[in-house]
């Protein structure tokens, strides 16, 4: 079971960025953790494409391929 908790949080520490990891306080208690990702979950629901649309580059072109045409 200990191993499996370790595996679980380099999981979370692997996918999760800086503001979504939980604290380490909250590692062993279950109902916490819910609420945790429950909020997370809601938090990217929220902010869905926004920002992630905004700061994508043009796909279109690049330095590269600024002087061609296609």
């Amino acid at each position: 079971m200990a191993v499996s908790h370790a595996l679980t949080i380099i999981t979370w520490q692997e996918n999760l960025i800086a503001d979504e990891m939980p604290p380490e306080w909250m590692w062993p208690l279950n109902d916490e953790l819910d609420q945790w990702f429950a909020d997370v979950k809601r938090s990217r629901d929220d902010d869905s494409g926004r920002d992630r649309l905004e700061d994508a580059p043009d796909m279109m072109q690049n330095s590269l391929t600024s002087g061609r045409r296609g």
